[in-house]
């Protein structure tokens, strides 16, 4: 069965492309914690760590928020790296790695907040990786409960589960594209390791507080 529609050469080439990364950007913008905060009546900058992720929301207002947080921040990487597909862009494998990076970007630096910084990109990265490499997916994951079970600390977790899967990312990719996936990966933990760097320095301090057991609310 034809296709309703096929877009001309240059739309699925040039601006259906850029329309799928403009689309991921403003996505990756619409933050989990503000969405859930407007509905559960509470704001995750103004508590704890201030930052508007799962993490925090857990610690300061429970478990089921958090998860929900962690759902739609994740979902989003998900569907960034979908739309190239759905939108029939030319190239769609290498307009998907670009897509991850906008909805990562859009996320630590969300276009919506004038002088505010977003969340710290991790659930996001764990979306783009479902949609992008489900292996390095399962990596991530396998490795940040390890390394969460034995330390209690998330951020480590996440940046040793982060770079894990950065290398599986790589190996994953077809020859033809390994350059563009080496790229992607490595900028796209770039961006989570910038948004930790306050973390790295207070755990190098020994003054990282550690995930307390787990609470619902």
């Amino acid at each position: 069965m034809r296709p309703l529609f096929v877009a001309p050469p240059l739309a699925q080439g040039v601006l259906l492309p850029i329309l799928a990364v403009g689309l991921s950007y403003a996505l990756g913008g619409i933050l989990g914690a503000d969405l859930v905060g407007r509905w559960r009546g509470f704001d995750a900058r103004g508590g704890g760590s201030g930052n508007p992720g799962a993490t925090n929301v857990y610690r300061t207002v429970g478990a089921l928020p958090a998860f929900l947080v962690l759902l739609w921040d994740a979902g989003k990487g998900w569907l960034a790296v979908c739309l190239p597909v759905w939108m029939h862009c030319g190239h769609a494998a290498i307009v998907a790695s670009v897509c991850a990076l906008a909805v990562l970007l859009g996320h630590v630096r969300p276009p919506w907040r004038r002088h505010g910084t977003g969340g710290k990109g991790v659930a996001t990265f764990l979306g783009v990786l479902v949609a992008l490499v489900p292996p390095a997916a399962g990596v991530f994951v396998v490795i940040w409960a390890a390394v969460l079970v034995a330390t209690r600390y998330v951020s480590l977790a996440s940046l040793v589960a982060g770079a894990a899967a950065v290398v599986v990312w790589g190996l994953e990719a077809p020859p033809e594209r390994a350059a563009v996936a080496w790229a992607a990966a490595a900028l796209a933990y770039a961006l989570v390791l910038w948004r930790h760097r306050g973390n790295v320095r207070r755990l190098c301090a020994g003054e990282e507080p550690r995930l307390s057991r787990l609470r619902a609310r």
